[in-house]
């Protein structure tokens, strides 16, 4: 950010853009900070229900398995 003026900034306006500045900078910096955390919760959930899925799938597989091994049981 450029600030202009028709006369010199005094002392204290000079520590006050300075305060300002470190202020937005803050915001800005914590902005950043909290979309970067939003994309990777957004990133945790869409694997976690990817994993819920898999194991859902897994779970089905694992109960055919075993159905199928109780019917060869019984045939042999």
């Amino acid at each position: 950010i450029e600030l202009a003026s028709f006369q010199p900034f005094t002392h204290i306006q000079r520590d006050f853009l300075n305060q300002l500045a470190e202020m937005i900078a803050t915001s800005v910096n914590t902005i950043s900070v909290n979309t970067k955390t939003e994309k990777l919760l957004e990133q945790s959930q869409e694997l976690t229900e990817q994993l819920r899925d898999r194991s859902q799938e897994l779970e089905n597989r694992q109960k055919a398995l075993q159905a199928s091994n109780a019917e060869l049981e019984e045939k042999a």
